[in-house]
């Protein structure tokens, strides 16, 4: 799993590296201090894993920054490392395209815990964020991730291959260039989805995989 790491701050960004080392192989785990920067490197690699400050010293940073690094890398998992997690800003970086928030004050057991969960394809919402949007008590941590089909039975394979690129932050475009259909049919298929899946949006599904710990490939 080609890994970006984007913070500007060296020390914290060595550091997560450093954690990193146990999942994924250090010669896959490429470092940055500024958006440019990034957005340089996600033109000529296909990173599968992008890990970001929400807040950058300067220059492109945030949800700009998330909407052009999903241009480049549509397929990636973008997750926020932040010293700033309020639920707001949770939101705002999901409803950006991230696939989930881990903040920069966990323990490095939790953060540990978080990076498990993004590299084998679950999604970490911080319990700040879960509660304030209704969801239980604190997110799932372990090994214990539930597959589409066994969280949401009714989903047809279609289904949940189009809410797997979605979850990803995908849009209906970029679907519809993966599948090879029409984006008329993706927005069908989306809209199918969130019946089943009881939500409105892209984020609520996503804050819904989170607090049923489930596993998109």
């Amino acid at each position: 799993m080609r890994t970006l790491i984007i913070d500007d701050h060296q020390l914290f960004s060595a550091g997560l590296r450093l954690l990193l080392a146990a999942l994924v192989p250090v010669e896959q785990v490429v470092r940055c201090a500024d958006g440019a920067a990034a957005l340089d490197l996600a033109t000529h690699t296909a990173f599968d894993l992008v890990l970001l400050d929400w807040k950058l010293g300067e220059g492109i940073t945030g949800e700009p920054l998330i909407h052009r690094l999903k241009e480049l890398l549509p397929a990636a998992r973008i997750v926020v490392v932040s010293g700033e997690a309020r639920p707001e800003t949770v939101r705002r970086a999901v409803e950006a395209g991230a696939v989930g928030f881990v903040p920069k004050e966990s323990s490095p057991e939790l953060m540990t815990a978080a990076l498990t969960l993004a590299t084998s394809g679950g999604i970490y919402l911080p319990v700040s964020a879960l509660n304030d949007a209704g969801g239980p008590a604190a997110p799932p941590t372990g090994h214990g991730l539930r597959e589409l089909a066994e969280a949401f039975p009714d989903l047809t394979e279609r289904h949940r291959t189009v809410l797997s690129l979605l979850a990803r932050g995908m849009s209906n475009k970029s679907i519809a260039r993966e599948l090879d259909i029409t984006e008329g049919t993706v927005k069908q298929h989306v809209s199918a989805i969130f019946r089943e899946m009881a939500v409105a949006s892209r984020t609520e599904a996503v804050y819904l995989l989170a607090t049923r710990g489930v596993r998109f490939e």
